[in-house]
């Protein structure tokens, strides 16, 4: 596979195989319409900034103290962002996020409350 296959294809004007480049690399000193370049520029301008918004949510993370943010404060910082496409959507996540963790939450206290059971049941059981 290229790692420039959309660069090749609007040079060549069909999709090139890493044959076709290594064979004849006749794309070496080649040059693409300046329209399709400001495209990739813009994707690419788009992918960096997802990229720096993530590393923000990994900065609030740290940010609380060394204390851990839980998913639910993840999703809502990212619902938060001025290009979210589904803000709404992914509020309704956080909130069904939320409603699982406090579920664990319960499911973990409880499990602790049934060994504490069971170690003075097993406590008595070991003294005749």
């Amino acid at each position: 596979m290229n790692d420039t296959p959309r660069t090749d294809e609007q040079i060549n004007g069909k999709p090139c195989t890493r044959f076709e480049i290594l064979a004849g690399d006749s794309l070496r000193n080649a040059a693409v319409p300046s329209e399709f370049a400001r495209t990739i520029e813009r994707e690419l301008n788009a992918a960096q900034e997802r990229i720096k918004r993530l590393e923000e949510v990994g900065d609030v993370a740290q940010s609380q103290g060394g204390q851990a943010v839980s998913v639910e404060e993840r999703i809502l910082f990212l619902a938060e962002s001025p290009d979210c496409n589904h803000p709404r959507e992914l509020r309704a996540i956080a909130f069904q996020v939320r409603k699982l963790e406090d579920r664990i939450k319960q499911l973990e206290s409880e499990n602790d409350a049934l060994r504490a059971d069971l170690l003075l049941w097993e406590e008595k059981e070991a003294k005749p």
